[in-house]
Formats: structure tokens, sequence, C-alpha cells
């Protein structure tokens, strides 16, 4: 927050009041998010996601404040369903057919970890999936935009 009358700024986060490029001790400097317009001070920064995420973030694309910069890098996750052509072995394909629900599981998991299959079908996000994700994650993506015959 900008003080005309005293021509300072104010740290949104922590309070600490600076001039403009001073820098103070225990604190560093202040800075504007360019997402938000927020004030920070180096300290705020570095306590929330450490000295190598401000370097970095200084280097980047844009000066962000720690919660613009948590969103940033934040992955957003969403359930998929894959169309795939999973390739086996006799030995494998026995494992993942049979009885034992545990060890086809883990041959199952083993397979698609090594990378043998192919995806070579319907591959799309369902509507709810989507809607959780939105939800979760604070956006606006319609429904049904992943969805690809592969």
């Amino acid at each position: 927050m900008y003080h005309m009358d005293s021509d300072t700024y104010v740290c949104d986060i922590c309070g600490t009041q600076f001039r403009w490029e001073e820098a103070k001790e225990d604190y560093g400097e202040i800075w504007e998010c360019e997402r938000c317009a927020k004030h920070f001070c180096t300290r705020c920064f570095t306590k929330a996601h450490g000295i190598t995420a401000f370097s970095e973030m200084l280097q980047g694309e844009m000066v962000s404040c720690p919660e613009c910069y948590r969103k940033s890098i934040e992955k957003l996750s969403v359930w998929v369903r894959l169309g795939a052509t999973l390739s086996m072995s006799k030995e494998e394909a026995d494992i993942i057919f049979g009885e034992d629900r545990v060890l086809a599981k883990k041959c199952f998991a083993r397979l698609l970890n090594e990378g043998g299959f192919i995806l070579n079908g319907n591959c799309y996000a369902p509507e709810e999936c989507v809607a959780e994700m939105n939800q979760k994650h604070e956006t606006n993506y319609d429904f049904p935009r992943l969805d690809f015959d592969i």
C-alpha cells in the first residue's frame, strides 16, 4: 500500500514501511506484484517460498507476490479416462486376468509405469471431474475441452 503523505510503501503481508528502492536489513526491499498490485517485502516472499524461488521469480516474466507466485507454480490435476492398448507378455496377461487381484494390480501398474501402452482411443475428462478441478483450483474451464480420439 502506498502512503502519499509520507511517500512510503507498506508491505501488505507484514506491515513494514519502506521508501521505494530502500533496503532494510532484515526485510530486504519492497516490491509490487505485477499480477495483483499488492506490495510485499523480500523477507515475506522468501519466508513463504525460499530464496531460490525468489531469485527464479525475479528472473521470470513478472514480479509476483507470494500468493500469486504460489498460484503460478501450482500444478492443476484432473482425473481423465484414457483409451489405450496395453502390451504384455502371456505371463503378464495370466497375472492381470488371474484371480490374485493384488498381484494383478501391481503388474498392471508396472506395465503402465514402464510405458507398456499406446494411447489410441477416446481420451477425455468427465464433466464432473472438470467441475471438481474448477472448484478446487478456482478455474473456469469448459467441458468437454479435454475430449480427443487419438
